[in-house]
This record gives C-alpha cells, sequence and structure tokens, in this order.
C-alpha cells in the first residue's frame, strides 16, 4: 500500500509541479493546476505512477545493491558534489536577474527561479560574486562605502572566521561560479550524511527508518526554503555534527583518539556559535543539547565511564576548547563594531520577544508540501507570512508525541524522557509564552515563535523515529485481532480528519482540493503505518520500516522541487548593467550609485564599489557626511535596501520599510559622498543646469539607463 500510494502521490504531484513550471515561464494555468481533468495529464500520471510503483518495488527487493549503496554512501556523495562543482550546478535562483531585466532565463534546467527568495540571488550570492572583485578581502571595498564581510552574510573570505565556515572554501579554491556549485551541493551532501548517520544513533542502526530520518529533515520545506542564508542546513549539520561526535568521543577507548574527537568537537562548537543567527541558533541548542544530556547519562550508567576523569575526559576537551574558544574571541574582536552597529540598528537591533502564537502553525506540516507549486495560494487566511515563514517538517504533530508517550508506558527510554522534556519547554514557549525575565535568562528572547517551528517538528521525527525503533525491539503480539487493526484505520482517518480541518482553518488554496485530497491519502497511510509498527511490533515491524522510508521518498520530492536546479552563474556575471560598469571601471575606476537597489546590486556583483545596493549595517558615519545634524539617521540606522532618487533641493531621506529607505540627492550631494558615476535614467545634465554639469559616459543597450561621471 505504501508504494502504492507514494508512487501515485509523485505522480500526480510531478504533473502539477511541471505544470507550475510551464505557468512561471509565461503560459497560461491549465491541466490539473486549473482544476481540469484532461487526457494528457491523466496519461502523465499514469505512466509515471507506473514508473515510480515499479521502481520502488525493484529497488526494495536489491538488498545487495541497498547494502552497496549504503556502505559507499559518503564516496558517492563525494562523487556527486565533485561533479556538481565541476558542471557548476547549483540550486540559486538567480535567473531570477533575467527575469528582473527583461531576458530570457539563462541555466535553469530543472524547477523554477523563486523571486521570494530575494535574500538569496539578491543579496547573499551577489555579495559572494562580488568577493572575487575585490580578491576575496575581509573588507569588501564593493558593499556600502565598505564592508566587513565576516559576520553579517558571512562571505567567502580570507580571514581567521572563514576557517569556521567550510561551506565558503569552495569560493576561494574554485572561483565564484564553481564555489557557489560547491556551496550548495556539499551543504546538501553533508546535511543527508550527517541526517542519516543521527538516524542510526536514533534508530539503534535501522537502516530504513535512518534513510527515512535523513530524507525527512535534508528536504524538509523549512530547510529547503532557508537553503542559502541564516545558515539553516549550518546549524542542523553542526548542531547533529556535536551530538555525534559527542558520541565518538564518549564512547572512544584509545585516549589518542579521544584528543582527536575533542578538537573536533571545539571547532565544531565554533562553527555553531558563528552562524550568528540567534532566532534559530538557541531552539537548536537546546534540541541537540538535550540529546547531548541523554548520552553522556547513558554513558555514565552504562559503567564505561573512565575512572580517571581529568585525563581522559576533560583535559581534551578543555585544552581544545581553549585554543578554539581563543580563535572565536579574535574573530568577534575584529568585527566588534559591526556586532554593536548591529545591535543598536533600529532593524534588526536587539530582538526581544516573550513567545506565544505558534499553536495553529505546529498543523502545518501537511500543506507546506505544495508551496513548491503555489506558494501563494498557500498562505495564511490573515495574509500575515509568505510561504518561508510558516513552513515547517514533515513531523505529524502531534503523532510524534503520542507514540512516545505510549512507548515510555511500555518501557523507559532517556532519550524519549530528553526530547519530551526540551519539547514541552520550547512547546511552553511558543505556545503560552513566558514572562519577560524567564525569556530573558533562557535566551528565547531571541526567538519568534515561527522560528521555533523548525526545531519542534525536527523534534516531532525524532520522537517519531525513536519510537517505531523502539517499537521493532519489542515482543510482537501472539495473534493481531481484527478489532485492534478497526482501531488503529479508524485512529488513522480520525487524525487524517482533523489534520484536514486545521489545514482548511489555516490557508488559502483557491478551490484547489486536489491538494488537500492528495495531502489527507498520504497522511492516512503515514499514520496507519505508523500505528501498524506501533501495533504489531517485533519482526513484522521491520516491513513497516521499509515502508516509512518509501513513504520518505514521496515527502522529500516536495522539498526538491523548492529550488532550481541552475547551471552557471551567467544571469548575474554577464548582466546589461554589470558589463557597462565594469567596462567603464576599466577605464577609469571610482564610486557608483543607481536608481534602484537591484541595480545596485549588479555593479556590486563585479566588485565595483556601490553605497547604494543592499546595506547589511548601518553606516552613520558615512551618511551624516551630508547630514551633519543627524535629522535623517532614523532613517539610515538599518539594514536597508537603498534607493536613490535625483533631485535639485536639499537632500532627504526616508523610510519605505522597515529594510529600505531612499535617499534624495543634488549633485552636490552625491560628489560629496565620493561618488564618481550615477547609473539614472533621469536627466542628470538637466538637472544641474549650465553650472558644473556632469558628462554621459555610458548607457545600457534596451533600457533608458545612462552613466554620468560627476
Amino acid at each position: 500500500m505504501a508504494c502504492a500510494v507514494s508512487a501515485l502521490f509523485i505522480a500526480v504531484y510531478i504533473e502539477l509541479f511541471h505544470e507550475a513550471c510551464v505557468v512561471s515561464r509565461g503560459a497560461a494555468s491549465y491541466g490539473l493546476l486549473a482544476g481540469e481533468v484532461t487526457l494528457s495529464a491523466v496519461l502523465h500520471v499514469l505512466a509515471l505512477a507506473l514508473i515510480a510503483f515499479v521502481l520502488f518495488e525493484a529497488i526494495s527487493q536489491q538488498r545487495r545493491l541497498l547494502a552497496w549503496l549504503f556502505r559507499h554512501r559518503v564516496a558517492l556523495c563525494i562523487g556527486v558534489v565533485a561533479l556538481c562543482t565541476l558542471v557548476g550546478l547549483s540550486g540559486s535562483s538567480l535567473a531570477q536577474w533575467d527575469v528582473l531585466t527583461g531576458t530570457s532565463p539563462r541555466g535553469t534546467l530543472l524547477g523554477m527561479s523563486r523571486a521570494l527568495r530575494s535574500d538569496e540571488w539578491a543579496v547573499n550570492t551577489v555579495f559572494a560574486a562580488a568577493q572575487q572583485g575585490t580578491g576575496f578581502q575581509a573588507w569588501s571595498t564593493a558593499i556600502a562605502d565598505g564592508s566587513d564581510v565576516t559576520m553579517v552574510y558571512a562571505q567567502p573570505c580570507w580571514a581567521l572566521a572563514t576557517l569556521f565556515r567550510p561551506f565558503l572554501w569552495g569560493y576561494l579554491f574554485f572561483g565564484f561560479s564553481h564555489g557557489l556549485a560547491f556551496f550548495w551541493s556539499a551543504r546538501t551532501a553533508a546535511l543527508f550524511l550527517v541526517s542519516l548517520q543521527m538516524g542510526l544513533l536514533i534508530t539503534r542502526d535501522r537502516r530504513g527508518l535512518s534513510f527515512a530520518f535523513a530524507l525527512l529533515v535534508t528536504f524538509s520545506q523549512s530547510v529547503q526554503w532557508w537553503y542559502a542564508v541564516n545558515g539553516t542546513a549550518e546549524l542542523l549539520i553542526f548542531g547533529q555534527g556535536l551530538v555525534l561526535v559527542l558520541h565518538h568521543f564518549l564512547e572512544s577507548e584509545r585516549l589518542s583518539r579521544r584528543w582527536m574527537w575533542a578538537a573536533l568537537l571545539a571547532w565544531l562548537i565554533c562553527c555553531f556559535a558563528l552562524i550568528l543567527y540567534p532566532a534559530w541558533q538557541v531552539p537548536v541548542a537546546y534540541a541537540c543539547g538535550a540529546m547531548g544530556v541523554w548520552l553522556i547519562v547513558r554513558h555514565v550508567r552504562s559503567n564505561r565511564a573512565r575512572p580517571s576523569f581529568l585525563r581522559f575526559y576533560l583535559l581534551p576537551l578543555l585544552c581544545s576548547m581553549l585554543v578554539f574558544a581563543g580563535l572565536v574571541g579574535i574573530v568577534l574582536f575584529q568585527a566588534q563594531d559591526v556586532i554593536s552597529a548591529v545591535r543598536s540598528s533600529l532593524y534588526p537591533g536587539s530582538r526581544f520577544e516573550t513567545g506565544g502564537g505558534v499553536l495553529r502553525y505546529l498543523f502545518g506540516w501537511g500543506y507546506g508540501l505544495f508551496t513548491p507549486i503555489a506558494e501563494a495560494d498557500f498562505m495564511p487566511a490573515d495574509g500575515s507570512m509568505n510561504a518561508c515563514e510558516y513552513v515547517s517538517m514533515f513531523g505529524l504533530f502531534p503523532l510524534g508525541i503520542i507514540v512516545a508517550i505510549v512507548q515510555l508506558v511500555r518501557k523507559r527510554d532517556g532519550l524519549l524522557i530528553a526530547v519530551l522534556a526540551v519539547y514541552a519547554f520550547l512547546a511552553a514557549y511558543g505556545i503560552i509564552g513566558f514572562p519577560g525575565w524567564l525569556a530573558r535568562i533562557s535566551l528565547l528572547s531571541n526567538v519568534t515563535f515561527t522560528r521555533l517551528l523548525l526545531v519542534l517538528s525536527f523534534l516531532d521525527i525524532v520522537l517519531l523515529m525513536r519510537s517505531l525503533a523502539l517499537a521493532a525491539q519489542g515482543e510482537a503480539p501472539a495473534q493481531p485481532r481484527p478489532f485492534a487493526w478497526a482501531v488503529v484505520l479508524g485512529a488513522s482517518a480520525l487524525f487524517t480528519v482533523v489534520i484536514a480541518f486545521c489545514t482548511l482553518q489555516t490557508i488559502t488554496a483557491n478551490k484547489r482540493m486536489l491538494f488537500m485530497g492528495l495531502m489527507a491519502l498520504l497522511v492516512f497511510v503515514w499514520v496507519v503505518v505508523v500505528l501498524a509498527v506501533m501495533f504489531a511490533r517485533g519482526r513484522k515491524a521491520l516491513h513497516e520500516g521499509a515502508c516509512v522510508a518509501v513513504l520518505a521518498c514521496a515527502i522529500a520530492l516536495p522539498g526538491l522541487c523548492v529550488n532550481p536546479l541552475q547551471l552557471g552563474a551567467d544571469s548575474l556575471t554577464d548582466s546589461a548593467i554589470g558589463n557597462v560598469a565594469s567596462q567603464i571601471q576599466e577605464q577609469e575606476a571610482g564610486t557608483w550609485i543607481a536608481d534602484a537597489p537591484w541595480q545596485s546590486q549588479l555593479v556590486i556583483a563585479q566588485g565595483i564599489p556601490c553605497p547604494a545596493g543592499v546595506s547589511t549595517y548601518p553606516h552613520i558615519s558615512y551618511w551624516s557626511t551630508i547630514d551633519p545634524d543627524g535629522s535623517f539617521v532614523d532613517a539610515y540606522n538599518r539594514y536597508a535596501w537603498i534607493a536613490i532618487e535625483a533631485t535639485d533641493g536639499a537632500c532627504e531621506f526616508e523610510t519605505t520599510r522597515a529594510d529600505c529607505f531612499t535617499a534624495r540627492l543634488a549633485l552636490a550631494d552625491a560628489r560629496a559622498l565620493g561618488v564618481s558615476y550615477w547609473l539614472t535614467s533621469s536627466d542628470l545634465i538637466a538637472l544641474a543646469g549650465s553650472s558644473d554639469a556632469p558628462q554621459l559616459v555610458g548607457s545600457v543597450e534596451g533600457t533608458d539607463l545612462k552613466v554620468y561621471k560627476l
């Protein structure tokens, strides 16, 4: 049943996603996506379902092949990363630059680029490209009036901080285009491998459940929608890595290996700390910390703890931590001005949250599967958040909690107790809220309720997989009773109805009830399989464990559809605006500004100095050059997209959004800021009049944009 349902889900999903991709390229909505059951759509679905079903059945019978793939998983992942890096395959949405400039999108092999992920393709990836133009220096001359790139939107650079950001190393050794491919592929491979190893630890080496765990984490909606910013993937890689390394550190018998694991543990702690996004760091630290406590308690109770605590435990850890903590201290000391500027800014500033409001979104793991197809249709009814904000992992909340409690009634388990305890603590903050003093001392004051979704759904999966693994080791009942199976089916149907009801209360789906039907079918089968494992137990549960792995493949597909398969980076590195700016800059170097922030970003991507565009932290001293009395300091004391308007009056700054301001500048103001070139659609010569008029030195073909030398 699991194979058939998964094959059907995959077939319908691929057809819907294909139709969505065609629509994204300008065609009218058609087929299943438009609610029309056409012959071609039915034939496509039947063919795809048959292929998927045959593949599932064939692969599940190839035990030797599966064993070989598992044994060589690391080498295979390294090979995939090497191939992607060599060819230049990434998941970046930088083809949006072609859409923005009115040209045909280049390089998108599969899927669709996401305009919604502008912080990836328009900020983070642009700054990485700029680093190549500036020689990968820690102080970028291209961003703002000069910016430290080791902290906010951490970029590849020859600096100590990059020692703790291994996925940026590809840029330094392979250049921007191939480094971008390494950045995307290496993190995917690392997250999958680390999650698979974590699954083996959680499930006591049950490969089917571990594979399912790795798929559900790596290709979850919450990870993929935030894949290139805020360190979402890195948090899960380093966080789970810390748990795994701690396990090896505790279990190692040789002192030399213990020192090695201690050094790796200290390095991972520093990598985790320098992600510098506390809204996710804090809850992930709680989750991984709970697992770490479980490992330590288990080690002590197993009587394998060494009698010489100082020599075998404390000394290796202490020495390693002192070395790496010293290095991190140097990094933070060098960037203290940046950290101070961010904390004292009006946006994002120092966040202080007290929790509450997450309950309604805990049920969002189902409808989040369809955001890659129709992100605009699956939004909260009040329109308060976009698709990125409310998606989570497919955690089947609250099923994991229920089966964990059932399993604890049968037999006590340290990991379930530890995870349930931290889950209760985080859920209490997210649902009820904490008083200010408790939120502050627990560090949860840095965490918005939407950022809890990733961690709570991750813990849901941990509880689910651990419970299934423990149930499979229990004694099977002598003979299954029809009444028991009726209870399983009835409970599954009830659970599905409740989830569907909660989904309908939360989203608006433009009458596309096909989505709801698919989700309900998949959820029903998931719950049946989970409850069957909990009921059957023993050896009979092994088959259901394989079913879980098959079902996880269906869940992974939507995650694979979030980001496109992008070949090369020509959309960014070979733009009309960038080419004109580079040609003029080669003749006589200078500082640039442009009307629109996105135009400035294309200039910055060439490594050309441009104080407009995106400023990752406030540059108050720079803008105060033309605002000496600080009349407009509230406008530019923020992370901001900066638009420029030409005026013949006094300079003004206007905050247009929390993360955007417009600077209205006269030619004298631009010159005072050290600007040499202005890319604009305005006639600056007419604006200047007869006195001190700028010189027209270039234009962008196919647009009304001109370049003036001031």
